[in-house]
């Protein structure tokens, strides 16, 4: 958390080439590594607490990314969709949509550089099931294929 901690804080000083970018991936990095500490916090969330839901959806996220839904979460607590997607947004700065489609790619880009898995079983691996959305979000993401991305990660 300190080296994303520092490279937040050195984008914002220096000028650099998509600033805004790197600091909104460092910034959800960083909420993500927070997470693995939510496990401590006092917060309920049988209390339907705005705070406990928020955490409940981003827990979700990272533990169930291949399946994580927005209407399964608000129909579990009983809550409007509405409601939960605006709690997480006011909250985090993201949507669930976003979070989710950010963890997706991370996981991805891990397999890529990690495994052997061809780039089809990596995107059924990771939760998506249109192969053309996926190519363009992590093209979007990362700036390259997902080919090129495991190409550049093993040369």
């Amino acid at each position: 958390m300190q080296n994303l901690v520092e490279n937040l804080v050195w984008t914002l000083v220096n000028d650099t080439k998509n600033r805004r970018r790197i600091t909104q991936n460092t910034m959800a990095l960083l909420f993500l590594e927070l997470l693995n500490c939510t496990d401590k916090l006092a917060a309920s969330e049988n209390e339907g607490d705005h705070s406990a839901l928020v955490m409940t959806a981003l827990r979700e996220i990272e533990e169930n990314y291949r399946t994580a839904s927005l209407t399964d979460i608000a129909e579990k607590y009983g809550v409007t969709i509405s409601y939960l997607s605006a709690a997480v947004h006011s909250t985090t700065g993201f949507t669930f949509k976003s979070l989710l489609r950010r963890k997706r790619m991370e996981k991805a880009a891990a397999l890529l550089s990690g495994t052997k898995l061809s780039v089809s079983d990596i995107i059924m691996a990771v939760g998506y099931e249109n192969t053309s959305y996926f190519y363009r979000a992590f093209s979007e993401m990362y700036g390259v294929t997902p080919r090129e991305y495991r190409l550049r990660q093993r040369g």
